[in-house]
């Protein structure tokens, strides 16, 4: 596994997240200029949503550099994902990336829990 490291974030992306990753990139000129944005979105601690596209770095966008890609993070998601890892599965029933992250250490204090 190739793990991240900054600012006390961990991100943690499994050898078939990369090579798709990577093989996306190589194969689809719409992601071949782009960087791999994380995100997590919903209003409510114990009610994310974590997703990924490919995408443009932004100001306030924090970036780290693979060996053929870049992951970048914007300001508000970073601290869901720490911890977060993304897996890509290949399977019969359907393929896909998967990113899972522990649940956050203290609630934040809306009432959707």
């Amino acid at each position: 596994m190739v793990e991240w490291s900054n600012d006390n974030s961990m991100i943690t992306l499994t050898p078939e997240a990369i090579a798709q990753i990577i093989f996306l990139k190589t194969n689809d000129p719409d992601y071949s200029d782009k960087h791999l944005r994380l995100y997590v979105e919903g209003g409510c601690c114990s009610k994310l949503n974590y997703g990924m596209l490919f995408d443009a770095k932004q100001s306030g966008d924090q970036e780290i550099t693979f060996d053929g890609f870049s992951v970048i993070i914007d300001s508000e998601s970073i601290d869901h994902l720490r911890g977060a890892a993304v897996n890509y599965v290949a399977s019969p029933e359907g393929s896909g990336f998967e990113i899972t992250a522990p649940p956050p250490l203290r609630p934040c204090g809306c009432d959707c829990q």
